[in-house]
């Protein structure tokens, strides 16, 4: 999917993109996680029934972990992929 946020009428918090974008991937909104770097998209992502994912890049984990999101990280390797590969937001162990 090739969505743009100017292709809608409102823009996040409102989940109208990424419903599109799970639709036309075929795939059913709680099936789905979005990454997000800020408040507005994490908000967007809970208001679609979808999982959120916080990536932190400006000290502001607390505030998207106040959005509601499902899992913050400063970085995607802070991510289990065999949690993800398993349907499932994650912090991955330390090795």
């Amino acid at each position: 999917a090739n969505l743009s946020g100017g292709d809608f009428e409102q823009g996040k918090p409102h989940p109208d993109i990424f419903l599109t974008a799970a639709e036309e991937l075929g795939v059913p909104p709680g099936e789905c996680f979005v990454v997000e770097d800020a408040v507005n998209g994490v908000q967007a992502a809970k208001a679609g029934n979808m999982a959120a994912l916080g990536l932190a890049r400006a000290d502001d984990e607390e505030l998207l972990a106040g959005a509601n999101a499902d899992l913050v990280v400063t970085s995607l390797d802070d991510v289990s992929l065999d949690a993800l590969a398993e349907g499932r937001l994650e912090r991955a162990s330390i090795r």
